[in-house]
């Protein structure tokens, strides 16, 4: 007895280390498996990354041919988001004409209930043609004239027959281009750009890994 007694200390000491190393092992597995997780990741984000500059290069250069054609000071995309809520309308592409002021900051997370005639016919209207000297809705009109834009000429956007957007064409001055011209030309850009539009990452979705870019 005296010696299992005698022995106690460092068959405690032996369990003990043993213990720790299967800890110390466990902790290095699970930390292993985390680091590939998060490598894993950022190789995801990383591609996503660069599969969305890629479209937004190609639309924005798309938005740039069509504001020359068509002889426009500006065309940027409105897009509801999120796209399953649509609970705002965000300005994030855009094209403009030296000295033409952008639109991004104040069309920015513009609360869809605060516009919600407006968002409607963005929704359901395929082509509009509108002079918001004589808007009927004074907020809207209010707002676009602020950014300098008299006539705006706007292009549903679709996919999967669900409403992903809309492009808009401002004319500081009157347009001059007619009605079928504009039309035709915006139709076509529609079809160039819709499967490629990327959905509106907010500030705060940044840090999400966003897997709607894979069935744009």
């Amino acid at each position: 007895m005296e010696t299992i007694l005698n022995s106690l200390p460092a068959i405690i000491t032996a369990v003990g280390a043993i213990v720790i190393a299967w800890f110390s092992y466990n902790q290095y597995s699970k930390n292993k498996i985390t680091d590939m997780k998060v490598k894993q990741l950022e190789r995801h984000q990383t591609i996503q990354n660069a599969k969305r500059s890629s479209k937004v290069s190609f639309i924005v250069g798309e938005l740039y041919r069509i504001m020359l054609k068509l002889n426009a000071d500006r065309v940027y995309i409105i897009q509801p988001h999120p796209l399953d809520s649509m609970l705002y309308l965000t300005v994030e592409l855009e094209a403009r004409d030296n000295g033409v002021t952008s639109v991004i900051k104040d069309f920015y997370k513009l609360p869809i209930k605060d516009f919600k005639e407006f968002s409607i016919k963005l929704m359901e209207e395929d082509f509009m043609y509108l002079d918001f000297n004589s808007f009927e809705d004074s907020d809207v009109s209010s707002l676009f004239l602020s950014k300098g834009a008299n006539n705006t000429v706007i292009k549903r956007l679709s996919y999967r027959n669900g409403w992903i957007g809309s492009v808009c064409v401002d004319f500081l001055d009157k347009c001059e281009v007619d009605e079928s011209t504009l039309l035709k030309n915006l139709t076509t850009l529609a079809r160039k750009v819709q499967a490629s539009l990327p959905p509106i990452i907010t500030n705060k979705e940044l840090n999400v890994i966003d897997e709607d870019y894979d069935t744009f």
